[in-house]
């Protein structure tokens, strides 16, 4: 069948919502079908591009900057682009969020408009994965024009379940409006956790029959180095992605640190934490608030395959969810690679997050909490002396084992077995 993937982000964008995109197109087109992209090489990434994904043969990239379609990625490297940090990014987002309506993709519309659809040719089945909402406004137009089936991936609240939803005014209105049209338009809905789709069921009750979860997950080819065997000298940890302004609190952690390293139970110069990506100012200072900070490196923004082979050589790797609903309701793609370079999760968490089911089921990590009072700070520092006197023994010093089996839901090639099955199920319904 005839497939069109709707999404602005897409390889050499070094974003995490580039790979989903990418990994449903891999596996659809190696389970048979005529695999087509739509997407914009203009797109506005604060962490530039890389050539972290290898060609496809056989998926056509249609890009609405560029005037002739692609067969396959670039065998190209693009270069990193440099990302703005600091309140320059603040402002930035601010002034994004206050103009541009619902996000930043909605400049795509100027060059979808000029674009002539009707060289992809009709598809049976347009997949729309978000995060960003536009990405569904663009699919509902291209569904429009051929009159096909239409699977909307949401993969973040956009209006339903955060502060939007609480708020008056007129752009949160239309922020409803266009949500629920979306719902209801949508011929299939597939939600990136239980938790989030147990949302939109209880609100719009025809959500819950046409609707199904299709985790994020991780492609094991990408992990070769997964099975290392790590000399156990020091205790390494591993943190990379975004602290979100600060909703993700690099303090818990290093609170616990600071006791330990305090009550002379961690030698500070056996343990090592390094954190790749962008750190904005407020994280910096908070951070260097502490003793442990002493152990702390800035890597700064590094390609995504320098990033895998530091988390494949790391003892824990340092996960935030933060109390957030938007947040906690989901589980952070981050969380998936972690899992899948097999090495063990230290999670800091509200206790009813859906990233503590899926860690504690798969037996991959150590839920810590997020709270910073004496009392809570005392317990995490229990739990990390533990793991810091495991990893002294070398007890991490092999790869985390995990059922093949509880892995599948979160395997890429599953996710797109999934996707392949609703599409079958939706022309059967023809």
């Amino acid at each position: 069948m005839k497939i069109l993937i709707v999404s602005y982000s897409y390889p050499p964008d070094n974003t995490p919502a580039a790979q989903r995109p990418y990994f449903i197109a891999k596996y659809l087109a190696l389970l048979g079908h005529d695999v087509n992209i739509l997407t914009t090489g203009a797109s506005n990434s604060s962490l530039g591009k890389s050539n972290w994904a290898k060609p496809l043969p056989g998926v056509t990239v249609w890009d609405t900057a560029r005037s002739k379609p692609v067969v396959h990625q670039s065998d190209e490297p693009a270069a990193p682009k440099k990302a703005v940090t600091g309140s320059k990014t603040k402002w930035i987002k601010k002034i994004a969020q206050m103009v541009l309506f619902p996000d930043k993709a909605i400049l795509w519309f100027r060059e979808l408009l000029g674009y002539d659809l009707g060289k992809i040719g009709k598809p049976d089945v347009v997949i729309s994965t978000s995060p960003l909402f536009t990405n569904h406004l663009v699919a509902k137009r291209v569904v429009k024009r051929f009159k096909c089936k239409w699977i909307a991936d949401i993969r973040d609240f956009h209006y339903t379940n955060t502060e939007r939803e609480k708020s008056g005014g007129l752009k949160n209105r239309l922020n409803g409006r266009i949500e629920r049209d979306l719902l209801k338009r949508a011929d299939y809905i597939t939600f990136v956790t239980q938790t989030m789709r147990n949302v939109y069921c209880s609100k719009y009750e025809y959500v819950k029959q046409k609707s199904m979860v299709v985790y994020n997950g991780f492609e094991p080819e990408e992990y070769p180095a997964a099975q290392n065997i790590l000399p156990s000298d020091k205790m390494k940890i591993f943190y990379a992605g975004s602290f979100y302004d600060g909703l993700r609190d690099p303090a818990p952690l290093l609170a616990a640190l600071d006791i330990l390293v305090q009550k002379k139970l961690v030698d500070i110069n056996k343990v090592e934490i390094e954190i790749a990506g962008n750190i904005p100012e407020v994280i910096a200072q908070r951070i260097n608030q502490y003793q442990s900070a002493a152990c702390v490196k800035f890597l700064g923004l590094i390609e995504r395959k320098a990033a895998i082979e530091k988390m494949n050589n790391s003892h824990l790797l340092w996960l935030i969810i933060a109390n957030v609903k938007s947040h906690y309701m989901t589980f952070p793609l981050k969380g998936f690679e972690y899992i899948g370079s097999r090495r063990h999760i230290v999670l800091f968490s509200p206790p009813q997050a859906e990233g503590k089911i899926i860690v504690e089921e798969l037996g991959v990590g150590t839920f810590f909490n997020l709270a910073t009072d004496d009392a809570t700070n005392n317990e995490n520092a229990e739990k990390l002396l533990q793991l810091y006197n495991s990893t002294m023994n070398g007890a991490f010093a092999d790869p985390v084992k995990v059922e093949d089996e509880k892995l599948l839901p979160f395997l890429r090639k599953g996710q797109s077995m999934q996707f392949s099955n609703i599409i079958q199920s939706l022309h059967a319904a023809e």
